[in-house]
C-alpha cells in the first residue's frame, strides 16, 4: 500500500498509478478508498476499460447499484467483448432479481467464450430446460473435450449438466452428472470431517445449561435478528418475507459476528472456541459493540436488522450472552430435502462437507443435534422454530407468527414477498421473486435410489 501512496505522489498525472493503488483498495476491501482512486484513474485516461470494471465492482460492494452498472456499462461500451464486465453486470443483476437482464449478459458472455464454463453453470440457474434448447446442444459439443479443462471447469460443467437432466426429469442421468461434479470439488478441499464433529461436541461440553446463568445482559439491545440453520433450509425465503416488513431490513449472510470476534483474537481464520469461552466481559462487550455497530451503520433507520448467515446456528449460545433480547428463528426443512438441494449446487462460499453425500448427512445431523441443544438450555421465547414444509403450505399463518415472534404489528404485504425487489446475494436469488412454489417438498424422492449414504449418515450419526 505504502508504494501505492509513493507512485501516487511521485507521479499523480498517470492513470495507471491511480488505478494500481485503488486495486490494492480493493483487494483490501476498502471499497470507499478505492472508488475515489478508480474515478480519478479515469478522469486522467476516460478509456481505461478495467478502471470501469473495477470502479464497478467497488461500487457493487458498497451497495451503490446504480452506479455499478454504470460503470459495467460504460465498460462494455468501450469494449463490448470483454467478458468480465458482461460478468459482473450479469451478477449484478442477478443480485437485483432481474433475471431476463441477468440471463442476457451470461449468453453475451458464452458468445464471446464458449468455454467460459462459469458462466454456463450461472445460465443454466436461471433457465428452465425442454427438449430443443440451444443451449443443450452448445453443452454437448463440450462433452468429449472436458477432460482437457481445469478442474474448476469441469465442476460447472457437470452442475450445469445436472440441472439440465434435472429439468428434463432425467434423474438418472442428473444424478450422474451432479455427482461427478461434487467428487471433483471435494477434492479440491484439505478440511477433514472430523474437523467439524469435534467441533460440535466441543461446543455441546463448554455451553451447558449454566449458559442461561450466565447470561450477561450487557445490552437490552433489540435490534439484530438472526436465522439460522443449514443452507437451502429456507433461510432466504424467511428473510424475504421479514424485510417486507416497513421495521425490518434484511443485510443478508453477514460475517461481521466472525469478523469482531477474529478482530479481538487476533489469531487464526475462525473464531476459536476456547478463546470464546475464556473471553473477559470486556471483551464479549467490545464484540457486541462492535456488532451492532456495523449492523445499525448499514441501516440506520431500521429497527430490527436481520442476519441471515446459517452458520451462526453455531454461535447461538455467544448471541444470547450478547443479545439476550435478540430473536433467532431456527429454518427447518426436511433435512434429506435440504441435503439434496445443496449437493446439486456450487456454493461461492467454502463449504466442503456440500461435496459429499455421508460428510453432509453427518453435518447436518450435527446442525440440527447443536439447535437442538441450544433450545433445551435457551429461554423457549429466543428461538422461533419455523418448518419450511409449514411455511410453503400456509404463508400467511406462519408470516403472521414470525412478526409476532420478533414483536411487531402485521403487515398485509408480508405476504407479497415476491414483489420485494431487494438485493439477494445468495442461490435462491431466482426463486424468492416469485410466489410460493411447493415443486421443492419431497424432491428428495426423484434421486431415493442414490442416496443411501446421505440417508445412513444423518440417521446414523
Amino acid at each position: 500500500m505504502l508504494h501505492g501512496e509513493y507512485a501516487v505522489r511521485y507521479d499523480p498525472e498517470k492513470a495507471v498509478t491511480h488505478f494500481y493503488y485503488g486495486t490494492a483498495f480493493l483487494g483490501e476491501k476498502e471499497f470507499e478508498q478505492a472508488a475515489e482512486l478508480f474515478k480519478k484513474s479515469i478522469e486522467l485516461d476516460p478509456n481505461m476499460v478495467q478502471a470501469y470494471i473495477n470502479l464497478g465492482s467497488a461500487y457493487g460492494n458498497l451497495d451503490r447499484h446504480d452506479l455499478a452498472r454504470e460503470n459495467y456499462l460504460n465498460a462494455i461500451r468501450l469494449d463490448p467483448n470483454r467478458f468480465k464486465a458482461h460478468l459482473n453486470l450479469a451478477t449484478l443483476e442477478l443480485t437485483e432479481g432481474n433475471i431476463e437482464e441477468a440471463t442476457k449478459q451470461f449468453e453475451s458472455i458464452i458468445t464471446l467464450n464458449p468455454d467460459n464454463l462459469s458462466a454456463h453453470r450461472n445460465l443454466s440457474r436461471l433457465k428452465k430446460y425442454t427438449d430443443g434448447d440451444p443451449h443443450i446442444e452448445i453443452l454437448e459439443k463440450i462433452n468429449p473435450n472436458i477432460h482437457r479443462y481445469s478442474i474448476e471447469d469441469q465442476v460447472d460443467y457437470w452442475f450445469t449438466l445436472g440441472k439440465v437432466y434435472q429439468d428434463l426429469k432425467n434423474y438418472k442421468l442428473a444424478f450422474e452428472a451432479f455427482d461427478i461434479a461434487n467428487q471433483l470439488h471435494r477434492k479440491t478441499f484439505k478440511t477433514d470431517s472430523g474437523d467439524f464433529l469435534e467441533f460440535f461436541e466441543l461446543l455441546k461440553g463448554q455451553y451447558s445449561e449454566s449458559i442461561s446463568h450466565r447470561n450477561l445482559d450487557i445490552t437490552h439491545d433489540d435490534t439484530p435478528i438472526f436465522i439460522v440453520g443449514m443452507p437451502r433450509s429456507g433461510t432466504t425465503l424467511t428473510e424475504q418475507i421479514l424485510d417486507s416488513h416497513s421495521q425490518i431490513s434484511g443485510a443478508g449472510e453477514l460475517t461481521d459476528l466472525q469478523d469482531t470476534i477474529l478482530e479481538l483474537q487476533k489469531t487464526g481464520e475462525s473464531p476459536d472456541l476456547n478463546w470464546l469461552m475464556n473471553a473477559t466481559d470486556a471483551q464479549l462487550t467490545t464484540i457486541q459493540q462492535r456488532y451492532l455497530e456495523r449492523l445499525k451503520n448499514r441501516y440506520p433507520k431500521a429497527k430490527k436488522i436481520v442476519n441471515k448467515l446459517p452458520g451462526n446456528a453455531l454461535y447461538v449460545g455467544l448471541i444470547y450472552q450478547l443479545f439476550p433480547h435478540a430473536k433467532v428463528i431456527h429454518a427447518m426443512r426436511d433435512p434429506i430435502d435440504t441435503c439434496v438441494s445443496i449437493y446439486t449446487l456450487k456454493f461461492s462460499e467454502p463449504i466442503a462437507y456440500a461435496y459429499n453425500l455421508t460428510e453432509l448427512g453427518t453435518y447436518c445431523r450435527q446442525c440440527d443435534d447443536i439447535m437442538q441443544h441450544w433450545k433445551s438450555i435457551l429461554p423457549n421465547d429466543f428461538i422461533y422454530s419455523l418448518q419450511y414444509e409449514s411455511l410453503v403450505e400456509d404463508v400467511e399463518t406462519y408470516a403472521r407468527e414470525l412478526i409476532n415472534f420478533c414483536g411487531l404489528d402485521w403487515e398485509d404485504h408480508c405476504v407479497e414477498f415476491y414483489n420485494n425487489k431487494r438485493v439477494v446475494k445468495t442461490a435462491s436469488q431466482n426463486q424468492v421473486n416469485k410466489p410460493i412454489y411447493k415443486d421443492s417438498v419431497k424432491r428428495w424422492k426423484h434421486y431415493e435410489p442414490y442416496l443411501q449414504p446421505l440417508i445412513e449418515s444423518y440417521y446414523s450419526s
